[in-house]
């Protein structure tokens, strides 16, 4: 048997449902107004990249980079720089044309050194310009007459306007290949270019927000120029700092043979301890493995390592009494030890570099806490080996 229905059967529905969703809308905002991408919303109205490539395979750079903020929460930008493939950055600064500045280096990801370009205040409806320089070394290892250049990374979460990059290469330029769009491209989609001499000009209007990367994220086109220069033009590039780091090494080791073979001469047989170094030991382990302890000697060497590793530079050339500890860039892999980045993190403090005398006391509260955590670890990892004398 089939229902009829009258007009008011149908008209009061109706009017029921309207009103629950009128009572609903006053409870409960927009979906748009609670969305976090709107919190840090920015677009990039001009970036401007200039390199100096150097014949040993180091460059120059400087990037003037021009935001407009109308997020609800935006603070200001953050400049990522890649350090896979063994590229290393040096000498980083940052200014801003709003005395509302204060940047500061974090490492959310080991494969990204991150460079936060923000202040204390809100930027929404600003437009703010900042000015990054740094020095960009490629790996020497590499071919001799090849360098690529990921002049603008692929990435960022906002469209890039009025981009124009020039690229100022040394004599012996051969050829250029330029490629634009997103992630792995293999086409040149946004940008014109043009040659004089061994200068190589990129322009593009727009780099627009319109690739997906792995998590999902909406991020801007990139453009990554291969430079290739006639053979001989290219010459391998020696690491000073690894030079000077394994020279004291070798000095150290050198006078630590002396003092044992004519001062603290042994005339007796004495049985060894029965203890073996694992594999890619640092100087807090060792400490630990041979007297159970961490002392100031064991952290003062742990700064040598680190040199040693790649992973600072020490410069005595200002005050050998106070010499300078400086980040090379590289940084810690993801498995190493907590009492190493907690140490690395301590003793630079958000900072580029430091001076030993700069070290205050809540670096050594950080030291504290390093020992430790070092202890806990090598006890839980090193149970095997065993200090046994006879």
């Amino acid at each position: 048997m089939k229902m009829k229905l009258s007009g008011k059967r149908i008209v009061l529905p109706i009017l029921a449902l309207i009103l629950a969703l009128m009572i609903w809308a006053g409870f409960f905002p927009p979906v748009s107004v609670s969305a976090s991408a709107d919190d840090y919303r920015y677009e990039i109205t001009a970036f401007t990249v200039e390199m100096d490539v150097h014949e040993d395979r180091t460059i120059d750079v400087k990037e003037v980079i021009t935001a407009e903020f109308s997020g609800y929460d935006s603070r200001g930008i953050i400049r990522d720089f890649p350090l896979g493939e063994g590229v290393t950055y040096s000498d980083i600064n940052a200014t801003c044309d709003h005395p509302d500045f204060d940047p500061y280096f974090k490492s959310d990801d080991f494969g990204f050194m991150s460079l936060y370009l923000r202040g204390d205040s809100l930027t929404r409806g600003q437009t703010r310009t900042y000015t990054i320089t740094y020095q960009m070394a490629t790996p020497a290892n590499m071919d001799v007459g090849y360098i690529p250049l990921d002049v603008i990374g692929y990435g960022w979460q906002a469209n890039l306007n009025n981009v124009t990059v020039v690229i100022n290469a040394p004599n012996g330029l051969n050829s250029y290949r330029v490629y634009s769009g997103g992630y792995g491209t293999e086409n040149n989609n946004y940008v014109q270019h043009s040659r004089t001499g061994n200068t190589v000009t990129l322009r593009a209007t727009l780099l627009p927000r319109r690739f997906s990367d792995v998590e999902g994220n909406y991020v801007a086109a990139g453009i990554t120029l291969y430079l290739v220069f006639d053979d001989g033009v290219l010459a391998p590039r020696v690491n000073v700092p690894l030079i000077i780091a394994l020279c004291i090494g070798a000095g150290l080791i050198a006078i630590a043979v002396i003092l044992k073979l004519f001062v603290f001469r042994q005339p007796e047989m004495v049985t060894p301890v029965n203890l073996s170094a694992p594999e890619e030991s640092d100087p807090l382990k060792m400490g630990i493995l041979i007297d159970n302890s961490v002392d100031a000697e064991d952290l003062g060497a742990l700064v040598f390592w680190f040199a040693s590793e790649g992973y600072v530079n020490i410069d005595l050339s200002e005050d050998e009494k106070d010499p300078r500890i400086s980040m090379t860039g590289r940084m810690l892999p993801m498995n190493a030890p907590k009492y190493l980045k907690l140490f690395f993190e301590g003793l630079f403090d958000q900072r580029e570099s430091v001076r030993v005398s700069e070290l205050k006391n809540k670096f050594y509260k950080t030291a504290d806490a390093v020992k430790a955590d070092a202890k806990a670890t090598v006890a839980a990892r090193c149970e095997f080996y065993q200090k046994r004398s006879k």
